[in-house]
């Protein structure tokens, strides 16, 4: 380069092509995520339909149809909303995580270690905290969701005795109570997952300012200071979300453990009558 202005001005167009391409290839990544969540939502509630149909008339009569349309359309969705895709994206946004820190653990050591166990700690206390509370709401939500579901299709099917005998308003009843309760646990699972990041934001600001004042204090150059300063805004601004969207997939694999467990069971139910 024949000066330094030149150099300057060829980085920030360097680093502008790389942030577009960064970007368009995390779009193609989440199209890609989302078609194939969409494929296995598919391909499982079409196989769990094809054994269900492949079960002899006495199986019907011992268990409830509408508990069983459930599984086929509802929780298999949340299994792959809430288990298949998050694990996916546990495991890119685990990568992110590692690459930056490793460039922050080359580039200083010593407040790289810091920053990543306050960020990494903050997370990790609130994980702990609502997990056990997150498992038992997710193994809740299955129940009142087949119950509603039962009530809905009881409704349907017996319109004509509901409408002989005046008792709308009590089938009503049957379904809102486990239909609020289903709406409540779906409301505080989503704020569970999110809730991490309003906390993250004052942390990140004070990490910033932390990061500076030990750079000072430690008799760093102020001219210095501006470069890793940058360095450590730009990590945060790709390390905070991808550590948000980890504690959202493991937040989530936890609701959802309960569909997980249900369909399994119904399965192994479907096996057992098969061997018989």
């Amino acid at each position: 380069f024949d000066s330094r202005r030149w150099f300057l001005i060829t980085i920030g167009i360097a680093v502008v092509f790389v942030l577009f391409a960064a970007n368009a290839f995390l779009a193609f990544g989440s199209w890609i995520l989302f078609r194939f969540g969409a494929i296995r939502n598919h391909t499982i509630g079409r196989r769990l339909l094809i054994r269900y149909l492949q079960q002899p008339y006495a199986f019907f009569l011992t268990r409830n149809t509408a508990a069983l349309a459930n599984n086929v359309l509802q929780e298999v969705n949340q299994i792959v909303s809430g288990v298949v895709l998050p694990s996916l994206t546990l495991m890119a946004r685990g990568v992110t995580i590692l690459a930056i820190v490793v460039l922050l653990l080359v580039t200083n050591p010593l407040l790289a270690g810091l920053v990543t166990l306050l960020l990494g700690g903050v997370y990790f206390l609130m994980y702990r905290a609502i997990r056990g509370y997150v498992t038992r709401i997710g193994a809740d939500r299955v129940q009142a969701n087949q119950t509603r579901y039962r009530a809905a299709q009881e409704a349907m099917s017996g319109i004509k005795d509901l409408r002989l005998l005046g008792r709308e308003a009590a089938m009503v009843g049957r379904f809102a109570g486990p239909s609020a309760t289903f709406a409540h646990y779906e409301a505080t699972s989503r704020i569970l997952s999110v809730l991490p990041r309003y906390a993250l934001e004052a942390v990140a600001f004070g990490s910033v300012v932390f990061i500076v004042l030990i750079l000072l204090a430690t008799g760093s150059d102020p001219n210095e200071v501006v470069p890793v300063l940058g360095l450590y805004a730009f990590a945060g601004y790709r390390l905070l979300p991808a550590m948000q969207q980890v504690f959202g997939s493991l937040t989530s694999i936890r609701y959802s453990l309960g569909a997980l467990d249900e369909v399994h069971e119904m399965v192994m139910r479907v096996d057992a009558t098969q061997a018989d």
